[in-house]
């Protein structure tokens, strides 16, 4: 481990059709990838129950490419690495975050500049991830299907003090549990 934080960021060329990580300190690995913008993954999902997990990512004051991703899950802390990857020419087919505890988001709300993630086909917020839909651009998306789950009223809490509206685009399907 102490060798990865070691290594500049962006230093180890790959190419990946999926990545996994779950619960490990490895998921501060991505800001050294080195992967072409042209590059697709077919899958990138992280979790991090625990926020020492994504601390060296956040840290990173430049974003980092994580290529195309087709389905991109990121659950708990690991939600607001979202925040770090550079991602406007992406066309995302699905984008999930589940965020069952207030912290979990707490990167993300903090941002001043709503984030670029590109095309989005389809996209589940989940719990107080659901606050996130007003800090993404979405304005020029045409999305499939959009999915708002929050089964407490915090979870929306983020949404409803939003003083300024916000766009989700053209949305097909919506539906808000």
């Amino acid at each position: 481990m102490e060798n990865i934080e070691r290594m500049a960021p962006n230093s180890i060329g790959c190419s990946l059709k999926k990545l996994d990580l779950s619960d490990t300190g490895l998921i501060s690995i991505l800001s050294k990838l080195r992967i072409h913008g042209d590059s697709e993954i077919e899958s990138l999902e992280l979790t991090a129950s625990e926020e020492a997990h994504v601390a060296e990512v956040l840290k990173q004051e430049k974003h980092f490419c994580v290529g195309r991703v087709k389905k991109m899950g990121l659950e708990d802390y690991a939600v607001g690495v979202i925040t770090k990857m550079s991602l406007e020419d992406c066309e995302i087919e699905s984008l999930d975050l589940v965020a069952p505890r207030k912290e979990h988001v707490a990167e993300v709300l903090a941002q001043e500049k709503p984030l670029c993630v590109g095309g989005v086909k389809k996209m589940d917020l989940d719990h107080y991830a659901v606050g996130v839909i007003t800090k993404i651009s979405l304005k020029d998306c045409e999305i499939e299907r959009l999915i708002l789950t929050a089964d407490k009223e915090e979870h929306v809490a983020a949404v409803l003090k939003q003083e300024k509206p916000f766009c989700v685009g053209r949305v097909k399907n919506m539906w808000l549990r």
